[in-house]
């Protein structure tokens, strides 16, 4: 039987898991499908991924519903799907996760722009975070994540939205440019904008995934920990920059490097880690290998 992951977090370092993307190409993902649509005809796939960061020793798995908002399936035709695509993703991943590990109901950008930058009506885009965090606890999640997140006013929706669905524990990640940018979302955010307003707005865990330069992300950490000394922080860095090769776009940062990398992320104060975009099982075992057992 499972513990609270609140519970969990008293004990140590919570490790997450890594890239969702780049596994499903692996395993054979159709150019142009999106993985949320994948869900309706390979779960199975996706109950893959999930279970080879399980078995590299991830404590918790993120659903494959990043981009499972009504409003963002609207663009694929799968607007009246979107009840079904995120409790098909929460059970594919309890599947694997079993009942000695977690599972976190994930949750992106819209993909619109809020009122008064955009259309989007800041109440309606709650209510459609809403309904899909209600979906993905229905479908076993054991709380959410809302992450990627470059506009506040709808991180903290996202976030309002999970709570009102009956979310219990609630992450919460923006992505940060680097120095270059101050340290600042896209749309201007502070990392100390960020840890005060989400953390208002009834998250548990608060902290950065993705973004630019990823050593930069440690100083990302440390500025939220100055202002928030409680509050668990999360880093999900990004395995380097991609470059551009022959055969594709390819994530530079080798496992023991990504494991290093991590490392100043917890020293400067994040207290549940993982991977990003390019990172893989073998990135999440050499990380699994250097935190306390």
């Amino acid at each position: 039987m499972r513990t609270s992951l609140a519970e969990r977090l008293k004990r140590g370092i919570v490790l997450l898991d890594g890239a969702m993307g780049t596994e499903l190409i692996r395993a054979g993902l159709p150019n142009g499908k999106v993985p949320e649509a994948w869900l309706l005809e390979r779960p199975d796939a996706i109950g893959a991924v999930h279970a080879a960061y399980l078995a590299a020793g991830s404590d918790l798995v993120y659903t494959c519903t990043f981009g499972g908002t009504s409003i963002k399936l609207r663009r694929l035709g799968l607007e009246a799907q979107a009840g079904e695509i995120n409790r098909l993703g929460a059970r594919a991943a309890r599947a694997a996760a079993g009942e000695d590990r977690w599972v976190l109901g994930d949750i992106g950008p819209t993909g619109e722009l809020l009122d008064p930058m955009g259309d989007l009506e800041e109440i309606v885009a709650q209510a459609a975070f809403a309904a899909q965090a209600k979906a993905l606890l229905e479908g076993g999640a054991d709380g959410i994540v809302v992450e990627t997140m470059t506009d506040l006013n709808e991180a903290a929706a996202a976030v309002r939205g999970a709570k009102e669905a009956g979310a219990r524990f609630i992450i919460a990640t923006m992505s940060f440019e680097g120095a270059s940018k101050s340290f600042r979302t896209m749309m201007g955010t502070t990392p100390e904008q960020a840890v005060t307003a989400l953390a208002e707005a009834g998250a548990t865990a608060v902290g950065a995934n993705c973004g630019g330069d990823p050593p930069a992300l440690a100083t990302v950490i440390a500025r939220m920990r100055a202002v928030a000394p409680g509050l668990p922080l999360v880093a999900k860095p990004n395995a380097g920059m991609p470059v551009h090769e022959a055969g594709g776009d390819v994530h530079p940062v080798g496992p023991d490097q990504f494991a290093a990398l991590v490392k100043t992320m917890i020293d400067a104060g994040a207290t549940i880690v993982g991977g990003c975009c390019g990172s893989s099982p073998a990135h999440l075992a050499a990380l699994r290998a250097i935190l306390p057992s």
